[in-house]
């Protein structure tokens, strides 16, 4: 499929799943222990500085990523193709009281949008290969990544490893197929590492984690996992990993920037 029929699947598809359709249940908003522990790893690999952060997150889905952040001070764009994701996020991000840190939310394809800001940090759990379908793509998104990078601003995401048996995997898994995530297959470090290059990022650093699906939803798998990442088994085979890298420039994380408090506007755009 081209592009746009890949947009227009995925859209359909999260929405869906953000209704509740599938096996996802509740794994972007659960309080379990085993989703805290995921994002605290997660967060330990991209080591943030302290202060209050611009943050893009592409992919957000119901807040996973952004709504921990939003608790920890920084200010998050928020980019998903699902409108009912965002709409959940949007609800739940309003119970909180977090409607200062959330400075703009936008429906739709990341590689389409404008943007018109630039970021502290630029953050994706598991959305490379739900957007590229080949790897020029991949350079494709990386270049645009790089352009909403302030000078010395960071990229961060997770990633599944191809070199998991998705394809057996997903037979166990009715909610899931490999038709759906078979942009897997160009998410490779080597064709992320030189788009990352071409881009202009640097300090490119990987990090494989997990063995065993099902870390998020259950502890004790999570644990098995944090145990395995210290083995050597985990560099052959693992079932996702870690990447980070910083926009080339000699600039560095500056938290003190001028306030962009627009959530007035994030009301408006949901009213409308």
């Amino acid at each position: 499929m081209n592009h746009t029929e890949k947009v227009a699947f995925e859209t359909d598809r999260f929405d869906g799943l953000a209704n509740g359709e599938g096996l996802m249940l509740d794994r972007y908003t659960s309080p379990s222990p085993s989703r805290k522990a995921e994002l605290d790893n997660f967060l330990a690999f991209a080591g943030l500085p302290s202060g209050q952060l611009d943050i893009l997150d592409i992919g957000c889905g119901r807040g996973n990523y952004a709504i921990p952040l939003m608790q920890l001070g920084h200010r998050l764009t928020c980019v998903d193709v699902s409108i009912n994701s965002l709409q959940i996020m949007l609800d739940t991000v309003t119970e909180l009281g977090l409607l200062n840190n959330l400075s703009e939310i936008f429906p739709g394809d990341f590689l389409s949008w404008a943007g018109g800001y630039k970021y502290d940090a630029i953050i994706g759990g598991a959305v490379i290969h739900h957007i590229c379908d080949c790897a020029d793509s991949i350079t494709t998104l990386f270049g645009k990544i790089s352009g909403m990078l302030k000078d010395g601003g960071m990229v961060v995401m997770k990633e599944p490893n191809p070199v998991f048996p998705y394809r057996l995997y997903y037979l166990f898994t009715p909610s899931m197929n490999w038709q759906q995530e078979s942009g897997i297959q160009y998410s490779t470090k080597k064709n992320i590492r030189k788009a990352a290059r071409d881009s202009g990022l640097s300090d490119i650093r990987f990090r494989n984690t997990g063995l065993f699906p099902f870390a998020d939803r259950s502890h004790l798998i999570f644990k098995i996992n944090r145990w395995l990442d210290r083995s050597l088994l985990i560099e052959l085979i693992s079932q996702e990993f870690m990447f980070s890298a910083t926009k080339t420039g000699g600039g560095v994380l500056n938290a003190n920037r001028e306030e962009r408090t627009v959530s007035g506007l994030v009301r408006m755009f949901w009213e409308s």
